[in-house]
């Protein structure tokens, strides 16, 4: 069974290069660009998500709120959040982090890590 991943990040060119890499390595994928669409398609897509790829800052609702919430609906996702700041406060995240600009590669061995976890 393929795993599916779920991107959610305001900047189209960020979730275009995320998807074709994932899609490249067998992934499924589905794409959001605010959280409100995101929480909707957990709502209502029918197949299990298995990762939420998330950037930290988004509009009206931080990455790691999204996750709060999302897990509310899927309780098994998992969650791998993205930044372009080096800020502290974003450093110190509890949940898997991926610094942008990344690689093709970097993307792969971190989502699998932390699908596998």
């Amino acid at each position: 069974m393929k795993e599916t991943i779920l991107i959610v990040d305001d900047e189209d060119a960020v979730r275009i290069v995320s998807r074709r890499f994932l899609i490249a390595e067998g992934y499924s994928v589905i794409e959001a660009r605010t959280p409100d669409e995101a929480i909707a398609i957990c709502a209502r897509y029918k197949e299990p998500i298995d990762l939420l790829l998330s950037d930290i800052i988004l509009p009206e609702i931080s990455g790691q709120e999204l996750f709060k919430r999302i897990a509310t609906l899927r309780p098994k996702i998992k969650v791998l959040l993205m930044s372009g700041y080096m800020d502290d406060a974003l450093l110190n995240v509890d949940s898997p982090f991926l610094q942008k600009p990344f690689s093709g590669e970097a993307l792969i061995r971190k989502i699998r890590e932390t699908l596998d976890k």
